[in-house]
């Protein structure tokens, strides 16, 4: 899974949730109590409950770490939570909304998504050439305080070229 802009705060534990748009060719599958236990792209599987991702910074990158699935969930956007926001590496919705209609646009609202709840298991070694990035994140927190603010923000990078 692509994290261009909120990679850092995966792997310093600070998100364990991400927002996907609902495309019209995906849809759920359901398990016991109505639970969704993977999404379906074309009638492949997308994303499934239990299985482990790649967390690449960027398209055509190496992975740098890996995650496992813990619960997937379908909800309109606007409807966030701030705990859920920071969940995402946000320091409330309206940090969250902001990042959203930076990258995605201002549509939210009505905003159909896939909550993918994540945790990390384990970061590989491609991680060490983006150090200094995570170095300048936690720079960023510490400015703003750390128990005032648990999330990504504005801070963006350019990702180093990988050979």
């Amino acid at each position: 899974m692509i994290f261009q802009y909120t990679w850092p705060s995966i792997v310093t534990h600070l998100k364990t949730a991400t927002r996907r748009v609902v495309k019209e060719e995906e849809s759920a599958i359901r398990g016991i109590h109505n639970k969704i236990i993977a999404v379906t792209h074309n009638n492949r599987v997308k994303w499934q409950v239990g299985a482990t991702y790649a967390v690449q910074p960027a398209r055509g990158h190496s992975q740098i770490a890996r995650i496992k699935l813990t619960r997937i969930t379908s909800r309109q956007l606007g409807r966030i939570t701030n705990t859920e926001a920071r969940a995402e590496g946000f320091a409330d919705r309206q940090e969250f909304f902001q990042t959203w209609a930076a990258i995605h646009g201002s549509r939210i609202d009505k905003t159909r998504v896939w909550v993918i709840e994540f945790e990390l298991t384990k970061t590989l070694p491609a991680l060490s050439h983006y150090q200094r990035t995570i170095d300048q994140q936690q720079a960023v927190l510490v400015r703003k305080g750390d128990d005032a603010y648990q999330g990504f923000g504005d801070f963006r990078t350019r990702l180093p070229r990988t050979s």
